[in-house]
């Protein structure tokens, strides 16, 4: 009987990292030893995911929390390593979309600063065209990198603000995107915006939004289709517990391999198609682990297993492991005093809100 996707219980399996095990079958929570330095790495989690197949995959409610849990699925997917060379260990890795909002008004509208109660500033408004203007920007603009993954630009907004604070309106001037949509979407929420205190009377201004790729690819929102076959559910029980059989050599072989490298970490993501023949294909998905040898110990393993018993007809789906843990972002410079010139753009400034701040839902 055929059913939905639903959630797999989360299988963790705790092990100490370090003594190489001779059978990649062995029990994956193994006491073994530090690093050849002697050092205790510490706890290595292995964690199961979710099944899902070749419809969309599931998200979090509302568009922000779900575009911050694709911003922390990528950041999985690039992973880590000792190599101070790799990606995510290079300055300045940003994951996220880099999204710079700046103003542009002209001399003596407003003071640069204020400390009067009630008298609108630039500071402020700068300030608040980044604030409210961020998280609706950045997803106008993924809505663009699913299509283009290399999509980038800046586009001018001509904001009219009305004496009451709300903005009257907005529109495109000119803009670098290729897609026309995107820069729409840019302006329909400018016109949302509000400023507080409001303005003495009547403001025009230039919002300026810089847009440009993060460092990992946006994780995808379904699976392409395989040779125009429809997607067809899936028993997620059965596959699951199927899949569940590996997480133990697969923690093995991370295991061995926290030997020779303990800062690794990340996310394997494996692709499965079934033909109607009933021959199974199995290649990392989206991921990059930099680990070669245990992605390949995982994909051999996955192979293994008697994935077309389990399916009654061809289809695609996607299964991740998620082994060690994510190292702490170093903390983000405290900027100092902004300077403002009504003359110039402002652009260097940090380029995302926290992500632990309330989500709008």
């Amino acid at each position: 009987m055929w059913v939905r996707i639903g959630s797999l219980a989360t299988i963790a399996l705790v092990m100490r990292a370090g003594t190489a095990l001779a059978d990649a079958d062995a029990d994956a929570g193994t006491a073994a030893r530090a690093n050849a330095s002697g050092a205790t790495y510490g706890r290595a989690t292995v964690v199961a995911e979710s099944v899902y197949g070749n419809g969309e995959r599931p998200r979090e409610d509302g568009a922000v929390r779900a575009s911050v849990a694709d911003e922390q699925l990528a950041r999985w997917d690039v992973g880590g390593s000792s190599d101070p060379s790799y990606p995510s260990n290079r300055p300045g890795f940003h994951v996220a979309p880099r999204v710079v909002v700046d103003i542009s008004l002209r001399p003596r509208q407003l003071p640069v600063h204020s400390s009067r109660k009630g008298v609108l500033s630039e500071t402020a408004v700068l300030a608040q065209a980044r604030n409210h203007g961020y998280w609706p920007f950045r997803l106008c603009f993924e809505q663009g990198l699913r299509k283009a993954a290399k999509l980038r630009g800046k586009t001018r907004i001509h904001v009219v603000v009305g004496a009451d604070g709300r903005v009257r309106d907005a529109r495109v001037k000119n803009t670098e995107l290729d897609d026309r949509e995107v820069a729409t979407c840019l302006a329909a929420h400018a016109e949302q915006l509000h400023f507080s205190p409001p303005p003495p009377r009547r403001l025009g201004l230039a919002l300026l939004v810089d847009l440009s790729p993060g460092d990992a690819p946006l994780p995808g929102l379904r699976l392409p289709e395989t040779d125009g076959a429809p997607a067809v559910p899936l028993d997620a029980r059965r596959l699951g517990e199927l899949l569940g059989t590996i997480t133990g050599p697969a923690g093995a072989c991370y295991a061995k391999a926290l030997t020779s490298d303990p800062a690794l970490w990340g996310r394997i993501g494996v692709r499965v198609d079934v033909d109607r023949h009933g021959n199974v294909t199995v290649r990392e998905h989206e991921s990059r682990f930099p680990g070669a040898r245990v992605v390949t110990c995982v994909k051999d393993a996955v192979a293994a297993l008697p994935i077309a018993s389990a399916m009654s007809a061809p289809g695609s789906f996607t299964w991740g492991l998620r082994f060690g843990s994510p190292q702490p972002p170093a903390a983000a410079p405290i900027p100092g005093e902004i300077s403002l010139s009504t003359s110039t753009n402002h652009s260097k400034v940090a380029e995302s809100p926290d992500t632990r701040l309330p989500l709008a839902r």
